[in-house]
C-alpha cells in the first residue's frame, strides 16, 4: 500500500470513526492530490473531518494553502440523513428476479406496523453500494456510511430481518464483501458486522483499486457515437465498465450478468436511435 493510500485511508479512518491512526508525511503537491481524491470518491466532509486534527503537526508540512482549503469544506460541509442519501423506496438492482423481490419486501416493510428504518437505511446503504461497484462508480462512501450507520444505530439494526432480506435477493455474499472492507480496512470487529461473518482475501484489494480508480465510469457513460474509423467512441468505456463489474461475478453471477446484459443492450438501443 503506498503512502498516499494509506494516508488517505488512515484520515478517513479518523473523520467517520474518530478512531486516529498515524499518518506520514507528504509534499504539497501529495496534499493537494489527496484533496483531490476525496472530491472525486464523494468523501470531502469525513476527510475534512479527519484532516482537522493534524492541520498543526509540524512533521507533516501541510500546506497553509490546504489548509485553507480544508477550512472552506469544513465551514460549509451540511451532513445530510441516511433516508435522504439512500431512497429506502427508490431502491434497485439489475437481476429482474432479484428486483421483484427487492420491490416486494420494501412493499411488506411499510405495510409491517413494527418497521425498522435503522434496518431500512441498513439495507439502502449495501443496496445502492452495489450499485456503484457493478458500475463502475466510486463505492468507499457507501463503505464509510454503512460504518456510521453501524457505529451510530447499530443497536437498532435487526440483523435477522437483514440478512433475511439479503438472501431474498441474492446479495448477502456483496454485502459480506462490503462488511470485510470495514474489517480489513477501517479496523472494525467481527462482532460489529453480524452479515460479514466469511473472511474475504480480495476485500482490501478491491477498496484499494477502487481508490486508485481516478476516472469514474458509469453505465449512462454508455454512448456509442461515431467515431473516425467507424467504431463508437464509448466502446472502450463499456468494455472497462464490463470488466469491473466481472470482478464481482464471484459475488453474484446473476446479478454481475444482469447488470452486463443492461448495459449491452442501453448501448444497442442507442445506436438504433
Amino acid at each position: 500500500m503506498s503512502i498516499l493510500v494509506k494516508n488517505f485511508i488512515n484520515i478517513l479512518r479518523h473523520g467517520a470513526f474518530d478512531d486516529r491512526k498515524p499518518i506520514g508525511m507528504l509534499n504539497a503537491y501529495k496534499w493537494s492530490q489527496l484533496t483531490k481524491l476525496a472530491e472525486h470518491h464523494h468523501v470531502l466532509s469525513y476527510y475534512a473531518t479527519g484532516i482537522e486534527k493534524y492541520f498543526y503537526d509540524d512533521n507533516l508540512n501541510i500546506p497553509q494553502s490546504e489548509i485553507d482549503t480544508i477550512k472552506g469544506i469544513l465551514a460549509s460541509t451540511t451532513r445530510q440523513s441516511f433516508s435522504d442519501l439512500y431512497k429506502f423506496n427508490k431502491l434497485f438492482l439489475y437481476n429482474k428476479r432479484h428486483e421483484h423481490q427487492l420491490a416486494d419486501l420494501i412493499k411488506k416493510e411499510y405495510a409491517d406496523e413494527d418497521q425498522s428504518y435503522a434496518t431500512r437505511n441498513m439495507l439502502a446503504v449495501i443496496i445502492q453500494t452495489i450499485n456503484n461497484m457493478y458500475t463502475g462508480k466510486s463505492y468507499i462512501r457507501g463503505i464509510l456510511d454503512m460504518g456510521v450507520l453501524l457505529r451510530n444505530e447499530g443497536d437498532r439494526v435487526d440483523f435477522v430481518k437483514l440478512e433475511n432480506w439479503l438472501k431474498q435477493t441474492d446479495t448477502t455474499r456483496l454485502a459480506n464483501l462490503q462488511g470485510r472492507m470495514l474489517i480489513d480496512c477501517f479496523g472494525f470487529s467481527d462482532n460489529e458486522i453480524p452479515f460479514s461473518e466469511v473472511e474475504e482475501k480480495r476485500a482490501e484489494f478491491l477498496l484499494q483499486r477502487d481508490l486508485h480508480c481516478h476516472a469514474t465510469t458509469h453505465l449512462k457513460t454508455w454512448e456509442y457515437r461515431p467515431g473516425r474509423n467507424g467504431f463508437s467512441s464509448g466502446v472502450k468505456t463499456a468494455f472497462r465498465t464490463i470488466g469491473h463489474a466481472m470482478s464481482f461475478y464471484r459475488y453474484s453471477p446473476s446479478e454481475t450478468t444482469s447488470s452486463i446484459t443492461r448495459g449491452i443492450l442501453k448501448g444497442i438501443q442507442e445506436i438504433e436511435e
